[in-house]
């Protein structure tokens, strides 16, 4: 069953969220950004939020020099992070994954338990008949152990409910499981800090603090994946040599490859900056690109998720109010229409992006128009909004109110 358009219902302070990840955090990965922010969500929702997660080391991607966890991911110091160690991989992480950060969760006497984690649902309705959020972000596994946790947690009766990122992620999961084994299921989108809205910032401003030159200017942000696009704006970049190109994001491995390759003199690789500083390039900025391939790859991996993203940076960049190009997928029309709140081209056809940045840099209606239709259509899909869906969606599975469990 969906539960897609469930209405949203009013969270009440006395709600407490156990959440649980396997986030390598402070990291660059899109995975920690969206445990850290959706935290936040529930704290701006009034929900009492604790977050569980394995403490990692530099070795597994952790930033080196990260003082302040909620500063660098921009969330509230109210938060509380809970990092236990790891027991030494294979059967400790095991043990640390399904055992011991779900009995964190149990002993929390949680209004409800939410994790993007199969093994961890399954070790709290192990432990416990508390109700779980499993969010899932691709597709299951078709088989090993993972399939059988997950199996397993799908055959415990009521308490459980699906959250996926997308509705054709939805379709997939329920082809994959089977109708009459799939669970009661929310779709609910990536989203944006709602702060980011009230956000004014001058698009001369932003430039000058980011010494940004005057020229009209493209950006992206994000990692530099294979399928994020680059050799298109690379491509782009040598066709327009009157308009400048930024890229920020990526990993130092990855930034050095490009680096090593001939690059146009108006595209800059500006590497890596932390989450809460991705905002000022967006205001800097005259168009924002979004040149998804129809094979996206994720961290690294060979993972595609073209068929069912719910990219991070779509809800980034129509906060900003600047407006956008992107990839025509079908993914990406759950939220982006042509002409209305962005353009939007095939993946490769270079001389439609280009024009389309011509006539967005050309013609400042369309331009202020797409933008702030994007700017709008956001406002459903802030990191608080999607808290209190998720509030809302686990009360309804509990059968309670959630001031029945204080």
């Amino acid at each position: 069953m969906s539960s897609s358009t469930r209405s949203p219902g009013t969270p009440a302070s006395s709600c407490r969220v156990a959440y649980l990840a396997r986030s390598i955090a402070p990291s660059r990965t899109a995975n920690s950004v969206h445990v850290m922010r959706m935290a936040d969500g529930y704290h701006q929702a009034g929900a009492r939020i604790s977050l569980s997660l394995p403490r990692w080391s530099t070795r597994h991607g952790v930033e080196a020099g990260v003082r302040d966890l909620h500063a660098f991911y921009g969330i509230s110091p109210e938060i509380r992070v809970r990092r236990l160690p790891r027991l030494g991989g294979g059967t400790g992480d095991t043990l640390l994954m399904a055992g011991l950060l779900p009995l964190v969760a149990v002993l929390q006497r949680p209004t409800f338990v939410h994790t993007r984690s199969i093994a961890m649902a399954w070790g709290v309705r192990r432990l416990s008949k508390a109700t779980v959020l499993l969010e899932l972000h691709g597709p299951p596994p078709e088989g090993g152990r993972r399939r059988q946790m997950l199996d397993d947690f799908l055959a415990r009766p009521f308490g459980k409910g699906l959250v996926v990122i997308s509705e054709r992620l939805r379709t997939m999961v329920a082809a994959m499981l089977g109708d009459s084994r799939m669970p009661e299921t929310l779709v609910a989108h990536d989203g944006v800090d709602h702060t980011w809205l009230g956000c004014t910032t001058p698009t001369a401003e932003a430039r000058a603090a980011l010494r940004l030159p005057s020229a009209p200017l493209c950006l992206y942000t994000g990692h530099l994946y294979e399928g994020r696009g680059l050799d298109l704006i690379s491509s782009l970049a040598k066709s327009m040599p009157d308009v400048h190109f930024v890229i920020v994001g990526g990993t130092e491995i990855d930034l050095a490859t490009r680096r090593r390759s001939p690059t146009p003199s108006n595209l800059e690789l500006r590497g890596f900056c932390p989450p809460n500083e991705v905002l000022r390039y967006l205001k800097a900025a005259d168009v924002l690109l979004m040149p998804y391939q129809r094979r996206i790859s994720v961290s690294g991996t060979g993972t595609n998720t073209a068929d069912f993203a719910s990219p991070l940076k779509m809800f980034e960049y129509m906060a900003s109010e600047r407006p956008i190009v992107s990839s025509d997928l079908p993914v990406l029309r759950e939220v982006l229409e042509d002409r209305r709140n962005a353009l939007l081209r095939e993946p490769g056809d270079h001389e439609g992006w280009a024009l389309a940045i011509r006539e967005l840099l050309s013609n400042r209606a369309l331009a202020t128009g797409v933008a702030s239709e994007a700017r709008t259509d956001v406002e459903r899909f802030t990191w608080k909004a999607r808290a209190e869906r998720l509030i809302s969606f686990a009360t309804s599975l509990s059968g309670t109110s959630t001031d029945d469990r204080d």
